[in-house]
């Protein structure tokens, strides 16, 4: 309803009414989608008590997920065409309904097609009542829940930070806007990499040193893009590693969650799989906003203008530092927090528990 009514305001509302109405929309469309998102995030505990199962669960929701925005942005401008592009308004209206009918049938089937396993956890004396409150206690008194917080924090300044900052990059330190696409497509194309074999890397090593190794051969890389400067071979070579490095930490970030529900439900006797991803969700949107006042604010004060063709030596440094150095700096830290998770050497008894609960209510 709301991405209808994005497109549909009345020609008789004056400039208040229509700004009205556009608040209303975007207000229904992010509700619906952060409900949609935490609801499925929160739910993947519940179809696979396995590592490896949820791990698959984990990595293939996030690749289709980036195919089905790579396809919509395709997607979005041919509709418009095939339903008259010349009145953009009423294309628009057309396009977006006809997604948002796309999107209601895929969740109704992904509903009545759902199915959960039960999740009976031990039961503790103080977990006979809850409130928020205590609920909160619980979870900002798990380590490893506060290490995926900063995580989900610090991987999502990392993606917007060079997302914000790559065009900058390619058109006022390169010289040459095209370029900015052979940096963020490769970067796009190599996170799907790690998605694709988590559960192969799994197999291999934990859940520490995936994220370990991916956040620092990382940061190496962002270095490695400016080195490549205007070498568009090396240039989409150097993007390309660093998507599938800092694709190792960011898919770990989900795969972590629904580990750390189950340790906190082995703690607590208490099942808090949405109010965890929730608060995850909301640790990485306050990421997204800080890596954009950090970027824009950054190269703003370093005196940079759009009326320059050539910007100065501090405006490039600025650029540069908000589209590589602070994320390399950033992905730093990430090596730094993921050190004090210690869940992957204690799951197998957490595991054993839960399942002997569970079998035992079975």
């Amino acid at each position: 309803v709301g991405l209808v009514l994005l497109f549909m305001s009345p020609a008789t509302f004056g400039y208040g009414m229509k700004l009205a109405q556009a608040y209303l929309a975007y207000i229904l469309v992010t509700l619906g989608l952060t409900m949609a998102q935490v609801s499925a995030n929160a739910i993947i505990p519940f179809l696979s008590s396995e590592p490896g199962e949820r791990g698959a669960l984990v990595s293939s929701k996030l690749l289709l997920s980036m195919v089905g925005s790579m396809a919509v942005t395709g997607l979005v401008s041919g509709l418009v065409n095939l339903t008259g592009g010349e009145e953009a308004i009423s294309s628009y209206t057309k396009a977006a309904a006809a997604i948002a009918l796309v999107f209601a049938v895929i969740m109704v089937f992904a509903v009545l097609t759902l199915h959960e396993k039960n999740y009976e956890v031990p039961k503790k004396e103080n977990a006979v009542r809850s409130n928020p409150i205590k609920d909160l206690g619980i979870l900002f008194t798990t380590k490893n829940y506060i290490v995926v917080l900063l995580m989900g924090f610090l991987c999502m300044f990392v993606q917007i930070s060079m997302t914000c900052g790559a065009p900058y990059y390619a058109g006022y330190v390169l010289g040459n806007d095209s370029l900015s696409g052979s940096i963020l497509m490769p970067i796009m194309g190599g996170c799907m990499v790690p998605m694709i074999l988590l559960g192969v890397m799994s197999r291999k090593m934990s859940k520490k040193q995936i994220v370990t190794i991916g956040a620092i051969a990382g940061a190496i890389l962002c270095f490695g893009i400016m080195v490549a400067g205007q070498n568009v071979i090396g240039l989409i070579l150097f993007s390309l590693l660093e998507g599938c490095t800092f694709g190792m930490t960011y898919v770990s970030f989900f795969a972590m969650q629904p580990d750390v529900v189950d340790e906190v439900a082995y703690k607590s006797g208490r099942v808090m799989s949405g109010l965890q991803s929730s608060l995850a969700g909301f640790a990485s949107n306050l990421g997204s906003a800080a890596a954009n006042a950090v970027v824009v604010g950054l190269i703003g004060m370093a005196g940079f203008s759009t009326e320059l063709t050539v910007q100065t030596s501090a405006t490039q440094m600025a650029i540069r530092a908000g589209a590589f150095i602070i994320p390399a700096i950033a992905m730093i830290l990430i090596a730094v927090v993921v050190r004090f998770y210690d869940l992957d050497a204690r799951y197998p008894e957490i595991k054993a528990a839960l399942s002997q609960a569970r079998e035992k209510a079975e």
